[in-house]
């Protein structure tokens, strides 16, 4: 190990030696004008600029891919199509699938959703995710909302009570590192109500393309998506339940007096 004594005696040596290498040509510099030349420079230095100039895409679809970056099939179901600097790309659809009637309050969780990849044609379940894109420039920050239009309904039919709740958010990029992640949030939706902010980026934050997964790991995504029933609440068989789902993406970070953590 080199000890703080060597390390500075070996700087000295060299900072000596390299003045005497240097000293008879740095004698010839041309110490006059506003800028030095380097040495053994004979004619003035001669000066070009470099320009970029940017404007914003408003026309180009950001391509869907997975959680992970993989590149997609075309997705069709999902894809929003959306085009301008601030978009969402792609939302998986929340299904629960067929359920066994319960005369008890019960808890059922989404299935994950299915991806196709490109290279191989294969399915792929991942978590639920929606991918959003900040190409702005700005750096502004944004926010993900979402809404809870109406209670779940089939032929007339409400699941009145039922509790729909978003869990284990992760905002993951393949471009970004951690300290520009947005912070997502577990929300419990109230159907008809306003709208909560699930996944806020402030300032500085949320730039490029994110994608809002609810989950880390397929098997923590697998109880990330939850709807729980009361026991008293009437249920048809042989019919689906629907609701709608809005999200909005707001081109402005949440303000810290806006809306609060939603717990269940």
């Amino acid at each position: 190990m080199i000890s703080k004594k060597n390390l500075t005696l070996t700087t000295a040596g060299l900072v000596t030696f390299a003045s005497l290498l240097l000293g008879t040509p740095a004698a010839f510099a041309d110490t006059t004008g506003d800028e030095v030349k380097p040495p053994m420079t004979i004619v003035d230095p001669a000066k070009s600029e470099a320009e970029i100039s940017f404007e914003q895409n408003e026309t180009e679809v950001t391509p869907p891919v997975g959680p992970g970056g993989e590149e997609l099939v075309k997705p069709g179901e999902g894809d929003t199509g959306m085009v301008g600097p601030l978009t969402i790309d792609y939302i998986t659809k929340i299904n629960f699938g067929s359920v066994k009637v319960s005369g008890n309050t019960a808890t059922y969780y989404a299935k994950l959703a299915e991806i196709k990849l490109k290279d191989t044609l294969e399915a792929k379940k991942v978590p639920n995710y929606v991918q959003i894109t900040d190409n702005r420039g700005s750096n502004a920050g944004w926010q993900l909302q979402l809404k809870q239009d109406a209670q779940f309904q089939a032929n007339g039919s409400t699941l009145e009570g039922a509790k729909l709740t978003l869990d284990n958010p992760t905002l993951k990029s393949t471009q970004k590192g951690a300290a520009f992640a947005p912070l997502g949030r577990k929300v419990a939706l109230e159907p008809g109500g306003p709208a909560v902010t699930v996944v806020n980026a402030s300032a500085g934050k949320g730039m490029g393309t994110w994608h809002y997964t609810l989950g880390d790991t397929d098997e923590q995504a697998a109880k990330s998506v939850s709807l729980t029933i009361p026991g008293d609440t009437a249920k048809l068989t042989n019919a689906a339940y629907k609701t709608v789902l809005t999200w909005t993406l707001v081109d402005a970070p949440e303000k810290s007096s806006d809306t609060p953590e939603v717990t269940p």
